[in-house]
């Protein structure tokens, strides 16, 4: 309700006034206690638009990819210019590795020493 009230006093009133790239309408909802980055990216997700939600799955499997513990905002990084490479949409690489991952634990690839 109070990231609701936010957006709503800045004239964000439905789905295609909020710009995910747009510093203030991440501070309106970020700004909220509970709501940080990765939920942000996420819900901008929901509404349609690109990105990834560097959850754990995501972070892990990144790290796991380069052989080292990163932050998820990092690992969102990563496979973002993954998608880029692979000229597929962020959030389409951002479910297939949080399906994988989900589903097989990540059994297949190293642990991080």
């Amino acid at each position: 309700m109070e990231a609701a009230k936010r957006f709503a006093a800045i004239g964000v009133t439905e789905p295609a006034h909020l710009r995910p790239n747009d510093a203030n309408h991440r501070t309106q909802y970020t700004g909220v206690s509970g709501l940080g980055p990765i939920t942000w990216e996420y819900f901008t997700m929901l509404l349609s638009h690109d990105g990834v939600k560097a959850d754990t799955w995501i972070t892990e499997f990144a790290g796991r990819a380069v052989g080292r513990r990163v932050r998820s905002q990092f690992a969102g990084a990563l496979v973002k210019e993954a998608a880029n490479k692979l000229d597929v949409d962020e959030k389409e690489l951002d479910h297939a590795i949080w399906s994988y991952a989900s589903t097989t634990g990540l059994k297949g690839m190293p642990l991080i020493p």
